[in-house]
């Protein structure tokens, strides 16, 4: 049994979907606390911070801390505050390239693992009245890049690249093979 230190939903249901057996633990890990200046350091260490905090509560259990990131143009775009934070990051992903970086942390004792996965995205050119609209939907609350590409965004996007489970939240397929291996490694599976 794993220990996801996650409440996202999406997560949640890709771990369904991939048939492991697993709990959900909710990390109280302080986001803020990380200073990287590294995109792909920061979203691994955020995640490290979240699995770290679970793992004190679950000894000889693998606990999977995870955190995703939208850049664009260098850029680190979270989960939107609010109404105007969320037109700001939209409008910022209107017509550019952007990549989305789940940063993902495997910890099991004293033993841990940190990778990152990266999937392209890019969206077309959104008016703001498409962005207000969306807005309304309440469905960029809650997501980096306050847009779902499982949702109604699906709209928005010219091409994807990469593993669509990651951009969805999680990049399933790259953590089974390094779970693999990790667990090869650390408890002769």
């Amino acid at each position: 049994m794993y220990i996801l230190a996650s409440v996202s939903p999406r997560r949640k249901e890709i771990f369904e979907k991939a048939h492991l057996n697993f709990e959900i633990v909710a990390s109280k890990f302080d986001e803020s606390s990380i200073s990287e200046p590294n995109p792909y350091l920061l979203a691994e260490k955020v995640a490290y911070g979240k699995a770290k905090e679970v793992s004190i509560n679950y000894p000889n259990k693998i606990v999977i801390g995870a955190d995703t990131i939208v850049l664009v143009n260098g850029e680190v775009l979270g989960k939107p505050k609010d109404f105007d934070d969320a037109f700001s990051i939209l409008k910022k992903l209107s017509n550019h390239y952007q990549e989305v970086v789940t940063g993902v942390a495997i910890v099991y004792n004293n033993h841990v693992h940190t990778f990152h996965a990266i999937s392209e995205v890019v969206f077309r050119d959104v008016s703001d009245e498409e962005i207000i609209d969306y807005i309304k939907t309440k469905e960029p609350y809650d997501k980096a890049g306050a847009y779902a590409i499982q949702g109604k965004a699906s709209d928005f996007v010219v091409k994807w690249n990469g593993e669509l489970d990651n951009i969805i939240g999680f990049p399933i397929k790259k953590f089974l093979e390094e779970l693999k291996i990790f667990e090869e490694r650390y408890l002769n599976v």
